[in-house]
């Protein structure tokens, strides 16, 4: 378990323990940044490949897909639609995400209208209430 008291700052460091361990923090990182570009292109070349289950691509194909249209990435996105039209509120998040839709954006701006509109009635109705005041105040005052 780290215990604190042997945790010494970096500038209580001499020059020479801080350009070491900066060296291997930045060797660190760039194996780091190296390891995910070789994950996105090994993911991105599967999803650019073509879809090898012929019941999938059947079924893309019977849906209008062009044959090189027909990839790994089709199927993904093809499966994610169909579970948002079934009701499946993440994946329609998710749906809107992807083509850049924030939904909560969407539901903010719909509460922010409902708050409004809320809002303009109550101020109407005390614009009533304080006309029928005025009303009710001025025959008072002119009975008097």
């Amino acid at each position: 378990m780290p215990n604190e008291n042997n945790l010494i700052p970096l500038s209580k460091r001499t020059k020479s323990e801080q350009r070491r361990i900066q060296s291997e923090g930045g060797k660190a990182s760039g194996a780091s940044r190296r390891r995910k570009k070789l994950f996105k292109q090994l993911m991105n070349s599967y999803l650019d490949s073509e879809e090898q289950n012929r019941d999938n691509w059947n079924e893309l194909s019977c849906d209008g897909f062009k044959p090189e249209e027909i990839t790994n990435k089709a199927v993904i996105v093809k499966r994610l639609c169909d579970e948002a039209k079934s009701g499946d509120v993440q994946a329609v998040k998710l749906v809107m995400a992807m083509i850049g839709e924030d939904i909560q954006h969407e539901e903010l701006k719909q509460k922010q209208k409902e708050f409004k509109h809320k809002v303009d009635k109550e101020q109407d109705g005390d614009a009533d209430a304080l006309s029928k005041l005025d009303e009710v105040l001025a025959k008072i005052g002119g009975d008097s």
